[in-house]
């Protein structure tokens, strides 16, 4: 039975004739990468064969299938006959290779993989590295270094992945450089890799342009993993396009209901921000709430207006000062302003002009412009140059309504001069007295 295609080919073919074959496997883009031009005597089984190899031993980047998928009482002897009949075509000898290894035959396949690298295959060598490296005790082997190394020269972007993947010594140039080489080629470990420094936001995912994103959290994402669809949708949300944003809505529901707080805490934000209708059920605090442990300053600082709106003097003023803090010390304005008023109203939180004063002042630092216009036209800290630091902090405090006496400001002017040098170094400060 595994003849089968063999004899039936050979019965419609003259073995003997090049160019029928040559018309009709031309079409299956065989014959140009073995070197039928030198005007070998290839019979239409022993192309056939060769076809039939490719078809069943190529690597899933390839098009082709997993070591663990492919039929080795069809690829082998397929592959055998394409060795024959191509001793020296790397292709061949790679492919029989991959065969072997399926088998659990290790030392035939690394035997094939260096005769196919040796005469020049990527994917060889990449294969070779990758077999070493599964038979290893480190997980960081030189021997597979050393291949993958040869691979990646060679263009292969199965080498250029795993070596990315396996030496903690390259630079980020060189990092990036062999990651998107394995992007360029679609390979999956690679769109996964990418997935997650994307959910990182590392910086080796930056420069990723828009349709490339979206296929790596589109790759993530249908593992059913609930951080990329949350990812995903917050990408095709921010794209601009209406039927993107439909679908990235949607896509955020499904990671929030999924227990992803960052997806809820986004999908909590549109919604408080108009970008999004609600639906029936949608509770923006509630959301809010599932992704204020997750450090993004945005959340923090809407959810304690909203607790401020709702609640009244009835909020815990312990959970809503440190909701504020925590959003002011990485970099959000509107937070800070709004502890200075609770410290100077006394609302919620105990009356504390210091207080109000400097938060007052960390809000103008980190860029409060608008706030900034109301108390007094003050425009952050570009207008000290002009006017003077203590005369500008003497005009924004009393328009605030927290200014008191001259050694009262002097003796916060320390505090002013690291605000102004240093705003997130100052926010700490003042969390910190």
């Amino acid at each position: 039975m595994q003849q089968k295609w063999c004899t039936e080919m050979s019965e419609q073919h003259n073995p003997q004739s090049v160019w029928p074959v040559i018309l009709f496997f031309g079409f299956w883009g065989v014959w140009p990468q073995i070197g039928l031009a030198e005007g070998k005597d290839i019979s239409v089984d022993q192309l056939e064969a060769f076809r039939s190899c490719r078809q069943l031993a190529e690597r899933p980047v390839d098009g082709g299938l997993a070591l663990i998928d492919i039929a080795t009482d069809l690829a082998l002897p397929a592959c055998e006959i394409a060795v024959q009949a191509f001793p020296d075509e790397p292709i061949a000898l790679y492919l029989y290779g991959r065969a072997h290894e399926a088998a659990d035959a290790f030392d035939v396949a690394g035997e094939l993989y260096r005769r196919a690298s040796e005469l020049g295959s990527g994917p060889a060598a990449a294969s070779m590295g990758l077999l070493v490296q599964s038979q290893s005790d480190p997980l960081v082997n030189q021997d597979a270094l050393d291949w993958y190394a040869l691979g990646a020269s060679r263009d292969d972007p199965v080498a250029a992945y795993h070596w990315y993947d396996s030496d903690p010594s390259l630079g980020f140039n060189k990092q990036r450089k062999l990651l998107m080489r394995a992007l360029e080629a679609r390979y999956q470990p690679a769109l996964i890799e990418m997935a997650g420094l994307i959910l990182s936001e590392h910086p080796l995912s930056g420069g990723l342009i828009l349709t490339d994103r979206i296929l790596v959290l589109e790759t993530a994402s249908s593992g059913g993993d609930s951080q990329a669809i949350g990812a995903l949708g917050q990408l095709l949300v921010s794209n601009g396009e209406p039927n993107q944003q439909v679908r990235g809505t949607a896509l955020l529901r499904e990671a929030a209901a999924m227990g992803d707080s960052r997806s809820a805490g986004t999908l909590g934000l549109l919604i408080v921000s108009g970008h999004i209708a609600p639906l029936p059920g949608d509770d923006p605090r509630q959301l809010l709430e599932l992704a204020a442990d997750q450090g993004d300053a945005r959340v923090q600082s809407t959810l304690a207006a909203i607790i401020i709106s709702q609640d009244g003097a009835n909020a815990d003023p312990q959970r809503l000062v440190r909701l504020l803090q925590t959003a002011a010390s990485q970099g959000d304005a509107n937070a800070a302003t709004n502890l200075g008023t609770l410290y100077r109203t006394g609302f919620i939180v105990e009356q504390n002009m210091d207080r109000a004063a400097r938060w007052y002042l960390a809000g103008a630092a980190l860029g409060n412009v608008a706030f900034s216009n109301e108390m007094a036209g003050i425009r952050s800290w570009d207008v000290w140059g002009s006017v003077g630091m203590d005369e500008a902090i003497q005009r924004y405090l009393e328009a605030a309504g927290v200014m008191r006496d001259d050694g009262w400001l002097n003796a916060i002017t320390r505090y002013v001069e690291l605000m102004s040098s240093d705003p997130l170094s100052g926010v700490a400060t003042l969390i910190n007295d």
